[in-house]
């Protein structure tokens, strides 16, 4: 009778793991981060304050107040989106090696925590320290790259056009890196937007590549799909309804949860999203991009995505009208203070993103499931579980 009482249990146990484990996972949408008001409660693992205000308190507190550039401070966060620079609020890291600058907070430093900053200012110049070895593009002067040649680092001139290229840090400024035939097995330096649908392009990734940077021809609507061939953009209808990212069908598209009329704490499970491009790939991109490359390569100024709204840096201090033209064609999410970097380097002609959302007339409702997404689909398995063990019994 033990024997049979411990296998009803073990049964039973096995039965109910087995409900749970078959609830729905969550859907996956993504939420921009919250933009939250002076006075109100903010947390500095997702929220975003308002425009010239920071979070105060980790990691819940208030959004306050920013210190206004040339004000004295004691650290980053009260000068958002300034840099607390010898205890006053102010622009710092916008010039590379080769550029001006007064003191070594000027010069070029990796954003990554921890990592040591190798230029110093010296004769006003930004400098690579001696014997220290580059890490990356910015550590050099302008139209050189940082390249590793037998596990040692140095700054190498970059090619012009046709130049042979492993990556578009080996071009110059104005150039991308792909291949020049569709017969190509490697690349070179070519003009951007030169390929055109079916082509062979460069479809590897590069983070710090600033948007609209291609060889295929986003003037055509077109972009380097994963087969590595320029691709039409199909992009998402409007209001288009998602459950992740891979439901959307346009370049770029991301799942925005739909939190119309939702409180925001409200976690993601079962909610609706809305496809949404990160960036927009047509001809009045491509002319505004290319206004800014041209402008970037006649003036000396690198393209590296982290200065073009620092004030300081060279790009912006001669091209902030094509830099801030330029926000119209991407969505700045809150990420690295972006929202905040940009309205406050170009005011009233930086374009805050397109709140989609709040568009989108349809309810949110969750997403149907295949599965079961109870236990109480799974109780008559628990009873004909029960009622066998028992018969068992019943008849030993």
């Amino acid at each position: 009778m033990m024997k049979y009482s411990v296998i009803l249990i073990l049964l039973i146990l096995s039965t109910l793991s087995i409900c749970f484990c078959q609830i729905s996972p969550a859907v996956m949408c993504f939420n921009d981060p919250a933009i939250i008001s002076i006075g109100s409660t903010c947390n500095t693992t997702g929220d975003s304050c308002a425009f010239n205000s920071y979070c105060s308190g980790t990691p819940t507190g208030k959004c306050i107040q920013s210190l206004s550039k040339g004000d004295s401070c004691t650290s980053n966060n009260q000068c958002s989106p300034y840099q607390c620079v010898s205890g006053i609020c102010g622009n710092n890291h916008f010039s590379i090696a080769g550029q001006e600058c007064s003191a070594d907070s000027d010069c070029w430093a990796s954003p990554i925590p921890g990592q040591e900053a190798l230029l110093t200012c010296s004769s006003n110049v930004c400098t690579l320290i001696a014997n220290k070895q580059c890490q990356s593009p910015s550590d050099c002067k302008f139209n050189e790259n940082c390249v590793s040649k037998n596990g040692v680092n140095s700054c190498d001139a970059t090619s012009g056009i046709n130049g042979v290229c492993s990556n578009r840090y080996d071009c110059n400024v104005n150039l991308v890196c792909s291949y020049q035939y569709d017969n190509s097995t490697s690349r070179t330096c070519l003009e951007p937007w030169s390929k055109k649908l079916n082509e062979k392009c460069d479809n590897s990734v590069d983070a710090q590549r600033i948007p609209f940077f291609y060889d295929c021809d986003i003037g055509s609507n077109l972009y380097c799909g994963s087969q590595g061939k320029c691709v039409l953009n199909t992009p998402s209808g409007s209001c288009s309804q998602c459950s992740n990212t891979t439901a959307c069908k346009g370049y770029s598209d991301s799942c925005i949860c739909n939190n119309n009329n939702i409180a925001k704490d409200t976690i993601n499970a079962n909610k609706v999203g809305i496809c949404v491009p990160e960036v927009f790939i047509d001809s009045a991109c491509k002319s505004t991009f290319g206004d800014l490359i041209q402008c970037c390569a006649t003036n000396s100024c690198p393209m590296n995505q982290q200065l073009l709204f620092n004030e300081g840096s060279c790009a912006f201090k001669n091209c902030k009208q094509y830099v801030c033209k330029m926000s119209n064609c991407f969505r700045a999410t809150g990420a690295y203070n972006m929202l905040n970097l940009a309205q406050t380097a170009c005011g009233s002609t930086y374009s805050l993103p397109k709140d989609y959302t709040k568009e989108c007339p349809f309810e949110l409702t969750p997403q149907p499931s295949d599965r079961p997404n109870d236990s109480s689909s799974m109780i008559p398995s628990i009873f004909f579980a029960i009622f066998f063990v028992l018969t068992m019994i019943s008849l030993s």
